[in-house]
């Protein structure tokens, strides 16, 4: 059970967070808001000390969806929490969507008042967004190790970092011949 709940939180929760903090962070240090350098502990500091100048430069950004993508997490809270929550929010908003789909009752959401549905839609968000903010008791089923699921999010989200301090894409991780 340990090598299975191990290896599904490192491709649910881990994997994504390696690719999302690659993304971010790539952008943030070729953009210059945060030098290459620095190290995750003076990071962590950066990230909040400089909130402010961090959300000027996501909002100045050319691409609209590169903006919704930096916005989400830094609601989230930015860091690895937000990449964790940001992860989670989408698995979620998914989710809803594909059971939405797949119920095949596509009238359904609007046979109310216009406020009904307003307010459902609202209740909705923010309930997805509660449990994102909680993705750490989100990701783990019963009997499984939270402590696994942090640590596996934990390490993608690092392993991200570094691949986007060192100017390597995840895609290097997997080739045999990579040289570092």
């Amino acid at each position: 059970m340990g090598i299975i709940n191990t290896a599904e939180a490192l491709l649910e929760l881990g994997l994504p967070s390696l690719l999302f903090s690659w993304l971010i962070f790539h952008w943030l240090f070729a953009e210059g808001e945060i030098d290459r350098d620095i190290r995750h502990r003076a990071l962590k500091a950066e990230l909040k000390n400089n909130r402010k100048s961090l959300k000027k430069a996501i909002r100045t950004t050319g691409n609209r969806n590169v903006r919704l993508v930096y916005k989400r997490w830094a609601s989230f809270g930015g860091g690895f929490y937000g990449i964790a929550g940001l992860w989670t929010f989408l698995v979620i908003e998914i989710s809803d969507l594909v059971n939405f789909l797949r119920s095949g009752n596509y009238l359904a959401p609007f046979s109310g008042d216009i406020l009904d549905i307003v307010i459902s839609f609202l209740m909705n968000q923010i309930t997805n967004s509660i449990q994102a903010l909680l993705w750490f008791s989100y990701w783990p089923g019963p009997g499984d190790s939270m402590l696994i699921w942090i640590a596996a999010g934990y390490l993608g989200y690092w392993v991200g970092i570094e691949l986007a301090r060192r100017l390597l894409t995840p895609i290097t991780l997997f080739r045999p011949d990579r040289k570092h």
